[in-house]
């Protein structure tokens, strides 16, 4: 409706796009509106445990132990860093990357939807490969991937005990489905909507929601990243107010007991100096 136009609207529909979407890499693909694969690699993780006694006279003693186990990540760990870094080395590259792709060419009804919205998407699912995608992919990269309850094994002897440096990968996707979007019209396309007071508001979620219940959503964001900034304040004014009288603790630990009092006593004043002026502010 011409009308609308540069008004903020709300519509509701399936989402509907000709591309197909592939990893060309492991021939895993499909009609999807964004497609995402994930890279893990086995490697060596150090786990470190201190534990400090006082010293008769004065001052402490700390004692740091080292253990290692083996796990499954998406990020390299430098092992260089590692206490025992000869006995317990990571690969330092990984074979294959993280990479998404976003459908375009993207409509709902009469809109064409942008892939900055499409982007903007996350409720994903998971994608199983399927051994006709895999017989797409030449014979000499077929013989080194295993499918084991839906995660991708690359030349992985066995899946049961993997070694370090062996690789897993596993697809998620959102697959064309109801769209619900507040926007601005622009033509026949959708753009951020920009307030009086130069805000934007550009929502876009799965499933069938109104408007007011896109808003009610957004509000509900905003308001549980607010409480978060406000809880990671609270512990880093705690942190501030703890290293500042930190120094009465070390001063009286030349008799151990009374270093342990006043170390208790320095924890709770910085915990009412944190509320009162975390809470003020």
């Amino acid at each position: 409706d011409p009308k609308n136009e540069g008004s903020l609207i709300h519509i509701t529909g399936e989402a509907r796009t000709p591309s197909l979407l592939t990893d060309d890499t492991f021939g895993v693909g499909g009609s999807y509106l964004k497609l995402q694969r994930d890279v893990e690699v086995y490697q060596w993780i150090e786990n470190t445990k201190s534990s400090t006694v006082e010293k008769l006279g004065g001052g402490t003693e700390t004692t740091t132990t080292y253990s290692y186990e083996t796990d499954w990540r998406d990020t390299l760990i430098d092992s260089s860093t590692f206490q025992e870094a000869s006995t317990h080395q990571n690969p330092t590259t990984k074979r294959f990357e993280k990479a998404d792709w976003t459908a375009t060419n993207v409509s709902v009804g009469a809109f064409s939807i942008p892939s900055d919205m499409i982007k903007s998407l996350s409720q994903y699912e998971a994608v199983v490969p399927n051994s006709e995608m895999l017989t797409k992919l030449p014979y000499d990269v077929q013989e080194k991937l295993e499918v084991v309850s839906g995660t991708l094994y690359y030349d992985t002897q066995d899946v049961t005990t993997p070694k370090v440096g062996d690789t897993r990968i596993t697809f998620k996707g959102i697959v064309p489905q109801t769209l619900s979007i507040v926007a601005s019209q622009k033509g026949n396309s959708l753009a951020p909507f920009t307030t009086s007071s130069g805000k934007s508001i550009s929502f876009i979620q799965t499933g069938k929601a109104t408007a007011s219940q896109m808003f009610e959503n957004a509000l509900k964001g905003n308001a549980m990243m607010t409480w978060i900034l406000r809880i990671f304040g609270l512990l880093v004014l705690f942190a501030g107010f703890r290293s500042v009288l930190g120094l009465l603790p070390i001063i009286a630990s030349v008799v151990p007991f009374l270093g342990r009092i006043i170390g208790a006593g320095m924890s709770v004043i910085a915990g009412v100096l944190t509320l009162v002026v975390g809470l003020t502010v």
